[in-house]
């Protein structure tokens, strides 16, 4: 880390400079937190070297994005490292990670439907990491159910670290079925419908 501090000289005279040096610390422990999804022996694996190791920053940057990329890749599109840094004792790394976790849902529009049916038919659950794959073929097979014209998924911060699924769904008209008998002397009984 280089430090540089400066006063304004008057005009025409010459200007000096102080500058520190401060290396950068030692990494004897690693602290990771945030992640459920991302097993923290996957991040050790990544940053192996860097424990007992003087902190490379670049190192540890791309280290956490591969892991970030690898969780992306399978769906998990809010997977973030939120913080890489040295903790004030200047010895422990300290990785917090937010995974996108639902922390909500909620239906709008509805008449009929019961929130209930989207928890039954879905995968997508609060408490778990959003995946995007999975919501996608949550949307399809809700689709399929053929209850509804329209549905759309609007996703919020919960400003808890997580988010929220706002819903929004147009249900399909029901038709009526009615049912009828008549008796006449040529056709008997005749059923409609």
């Amino acid at each position: 880390k280089l430090i540089c501090a400066s006063a304004p000289a008057p005009q025409g005279a010459t200007a000096s400079a102080v500058l520190m040096a401060k290396e950068n610390p030692v990494v004897d422990a690693i602290r990771i937190s945030g992640a459920d999804l991302v097993p923290a022996a996957e991040v050790m694996d990544e940053l192996e070297g860097q424990l007992g190791s003087t902190l490379d920053v670049t190192r540890v940057t791309r280290a956490l994005e591969r892991v970030v990329k690898r969780y992306r890749d399978r769906g998990y599109l809010l997977v973030n490292a939120t913080q890489a840094g040295m903790e004030p004792d200047g010895k422990t790394l300290a990785i917090a990670f937010t995974e996108g976790r639902v922390d909500g849902v909620r239906l709008e529009g509805q008449r009929r439907t019961q929130p209930s049916l989207l928890r039954r038919e879905t995968r997508t659950a609060v408490g778990k990491p959003l995946n995007f794959d999975t919501l996608e073929e949550d949307i399809q097979h809700l689709y399929a159910l053929n209850f509804f014209e329209s549905l759309n998924v609007n996703i919020a911060d919960s400003g808890t670290g997580g988010v929220v699924l706002n819903v929004k769904i147009r249900e399909k008209p029901r038709g009526t079925l009615r049912l009828g008998f008549r008796y006449d002397l040529d056709d008997s009984f005749t059923g409609l419908a």
